[in-house]
């Protein structure tokens, strides 16, 4: 995942400044852990949740991939009065009725499509 992003960030011509943990990452023997990952890029962005503070003209977004990502969205929304950009791949199909929100990170090769209706065509 941290490869992800940090590619979708630079083919949008920006750069990765600082990760936030709001919690331990869990130490697993099958992967390296982010602290690996991010030398292996050269980089030392890393900070705890308790010595963030917000700065103008800065873009956040939000990365986790489970269900309480919702939790720590509203969390960090309420106490940092944050709004988070969304970060969509350049491969990502995106149908045009689809509505994104804030704190989106849409993956190389999604395909995003509407969903709620049945749409069909037939030759005339």
């Amino acid at each position: 995942m941290l490869s992800d992003i940090y590619e979708c960030v630079n083919l949008h011509g920006k750069k990765v400044t600082k990760i936030v943990l709001n919690v331990p990452e869990p130490r697993r023997e099958s992967t390296k852990d982010i602290e690996t990952r991010l030398s292996e890029l050269q980089e030392r962005p890393l900070m705890p949740l308790e010595k963030f503070t917000t700065q103008k003209g800065v873009e956040y977004i939000v990365v986790p991939t489970t269900a309480r990502k919702s939790v720590l969205v509203e969390f960090l929304k309420n106490i940092y009065q944050l709004r988070f950009s969304q970060l969509i791949h350049p491969t990502a199909y995106l149908s045009l009725f689809a509505k994104i929100g804030q704190g989106v990170f849409i993956g190389t090769n999604s395909l995003i499509q509407l969903s709620g209706n049945f749409f069909y065509c037939q030759n005339i």
